[in-house]
């Protein structure tokens, strides 16, 4: 039957097939649109832990999880902003696509310089979607110093025997410290001399 039509009818099917293919993507993006307007994106953003101590010159990774509450799930851009001059943020993945009620996590590689000043600072870690809808948590950053002072006496009175009668004075060549307030381990030699 198609070969016994006319040309002209096979322009006219031709383009009456266009017509309708266009409209049903314009349906489509219309649909869409409208149900974004109707039931916009509804998004998180947290930090775990929420609070980091980390010393100059060093690394900590932390975990940002973002959750779609409601509306249509659409990819988010992850920035992370603040902290000591020249400290480095570097995500795993800094672009995530969200899922309907779902939660996605990445991580988060911070790095700071020797120069780092301590103190305590906030830093910013926010989420943006194309359409330009944006949420953040803040997070809590502590610099401590890489050398620290430490106040007190060590008094060493060892002694090792090696039989009845004889012994060799022994003290220690290095001492370890461990931080209470930052479950930091530090390690440090000895100044003993026999």
């Amino acid at each position: 039957m198609w070969q016994m039509a006319s040309k002209g009818t096979k322009i006219t099917i031709a383009i009456t097939i266009a017509i309708l293919v266009l409209a049903i993507a314009a349906a489509a993006e219309f649909y869409q649109a409208t149900q974004s307007a109707t039931n916009p994106l509804v998004f998180t953003v947290s930090a775990y832990p929420n609070k980091v101590t980390i010393m100059q010159a060093q690394n900590s990774t932390i975990t940002i999880g973002v959750a779609c509450l409601k509306g249509i799930p659409e990819p988010v851009t992850l920035t992370a902003s603040g902290g000591p001059n020249g400290t480095i943020y570097q995500f795993t993945n800094q672009t995530e696509q969200l899922a309907q009620n779902g939660t996605v996590n990445t991580n988060l590689a911070i790095m700071v310089p020797p120069s780092a000043v301590s103190d305590t600072y906030n830093v910013n870690i926010t989420a943006s979607t194309a359409d330009g809808q944006t949420n953040s948590t803040v997070y809590t950053l502590i610099v401590v110093n890489s050398e620290i002072q430490v106040l007190g006496t060590v008094t060493a009175t060892s002694c090792v025997y090696i039989s009845p009668g004889r012994s060799v004075d022994s003290f220690p060549t290095e001492i370890i410290f461990e931080s209470i307030a930052t479950n930091q381990t530090y390690q440090t030699h000895s100044l003993f001399q026999q």
